[in-house]
């Protein structure tokens, strides 16, 4: 489960990135968007014409996964079950999910929910059928306390495995002292920092233009992405 405690922090942005590193290291990936009402990965993949279907047509009988699953145009490897439109599901729950994750587990290698913000009722249900937790956090007090509170949350859900990226970070703010420090960071939170990714605006650049910037492999953002792959993995295998 890809989560945040506070909204904003590039957490569907994280998820479609690292999802396209993971998939072009040889991984076959699944995007799952969990994020009912709000979903964006469609959009951020350039899909969202070709989003027929959602989870809660597959969770309620509408249509198979077959139908419903969009191999992305980035990778063979990578693809994406986008989520539901409706603000409520009542086809969402944690027996039909745990179904769904035991079908998917038998496809991928790796499946990313992308879960909603905050410490509601979606995150205990992800929690429940999720291995570990990536949580995306910013420089910034209010997305630190957020977290704190997210950890405890996936904590009483019995995640014990967890991570966190540190998303967003502008180093000209953190040489002036003007965002949390990266220590103080990692000092609050109860588990491993997998990467950092820097502040760019070629990466909402390319959100906005439906296309992942980890697609261009001679970049540092690519990069960095891909060491977060390589140790994501390194736990997982």
């Amino acid at each position: 489960m890809v989560a945040s405690g506070k909204g904003g922090t590039g957490k569907s942005t994280v998820c479609v990135n690292l999802g396209l590193s993971l998939a072009l290291s040889g991984i076959k990936v699944l995007l799952l968007d969990m994020n009912t009402g709000l979903r964006t990965l469609d959009l951020y993949l350039g899909l969202e014409n070709r989003a027929l279907f959602d989870i809660g047509d597959v969770l309620s009988g509408n249509c198979g996964l077959e139908s419903a699953v969009i191999e992305t145009d980035v990778s063979s490897n990578l693809c994406l079950l986008p989520g539901t439109q409706s603000y409520s599901c009542e086809h969402i729950t944690a027996d039909n999910m745990a179904d769904l994750i035991e079908k998917l587990d038998d496809e991928y290698d790796i499946v990313l929910l992308d879960c909603p913000p905050g410490i509601g009722d979606m995150i205990e249900l992800c929690a429940e059928v999720s291995d570990e937790a990536i949580m995306v956090i910013n420089a910034d007090y209010a997305a630190l306390r957020d977290a704190d509170a997210l950890e405890d949350r996936l904590l009483r859900c019995g995640v014990w495995r967890r991570n966190y990226i540190l998303n967003g970070l502008a180093l000209d703010l953190v040489e002036k002292g003007a965002v949390v420090d990266i220590e103080e960071i990692d000092a609050r939170l109860r588990c491993a920092m997998l990467g950092a990714i820097m502040y760019d605006f070629n990466i909402k650049a390319s959100t906005n233009q439906g296309v992942p910037i980890t697609i261009k492999r001679d970049t540092y953002i690519a990069q960095n992405y891909d060491r977060i792959a390589s140790r994501l993995l390194a736990e997982e295998y």
